[in-house]
């Protein structure tokens, strides 16, 4: 069932439906594109963000939105599996 179905023509135009639907496209696109050209983590990486990271100063780095795509990934080699770490992060 189309969310259309309840904005037109009751709340806005079919074109500006259409525009709403065009520019939400639009940035969904641009966003998993911007996500796949992101570099690949290194192990040291791997568990930084889980929920958000110190920084100098005390300020707090959050994670950005997303995580590895599924299709094609393949992790590099290593030696041993890293433990988690048993502490909790907050912001």
């Amino acid at each position: 069932m189309s969310c259309a179905r309840f904005a037109v023509p009751a709340h806005m135009s079919e074109a500006e439906w259409l525009d709403i639907e065009r520019t939400a496209r639009r940035n969904v696109e641009e966003a998993v594109a911007g996500a796949l050209a992101l570099p690949t983590p290194t192990p040291d990486s791997l568990q930084r963000h889980v929920f958000c990271e110190p920084e100098a100063g005390g300020a707090r780095a959050l994670q950005r939105q997303g995580g590895i795509a599924p299709e094609g990934m393949s992790f590099p080699p290593h030696r041993q599996p890293r433990r988690p770490s048993l502490r909790a992060s907050t912001c």
